[in-house]
C-alpha cells in the first residue's frame, strides 16, 4: 500500500489518495494483478486515475506480450 499525493494542472491533493497493488498467483507462470486507487478527491480525479491506470497496464500488457 502506498499513498499518493496529485500535483498537477488540476491543482495539487491536500490529502493523500491510496493506492494498493497485489498480485497472486493464479498458476506457475500466470499471475493476477489487482491495482486498487481509493480515496481519490473527487468523480473526475477518479476517472483520470482510471484512464492513467489502463493506459500503464495496457502498455504492461504490450511489454509482456513481446517476450
Amino acid at each position: 500500500m502506498r499513498t499518493w499525493f496529485y500535483e498537477g494542472p488540476l491543482g495539487d491533493d491536500e490529502t493523500p489518495s491510496v493506492l494498493t497493488v497485489e498480485f497472486r498467483e493464479v498458476r506457475p507462470g500466470v499471475t493476477e494483478l489487482t491495482l486498487t486507487h481509493a480515496k481519490l478527491r473527487d468523480d473526475d480525479a477518479s476517472a483520470g486515475a482510471s484512464a492513467g491506470w489502463t493506459l500503464i497496464l495496457d502498455e504492461l500488457v504490450e511489454l509482456f506480450e513481446k517476450e
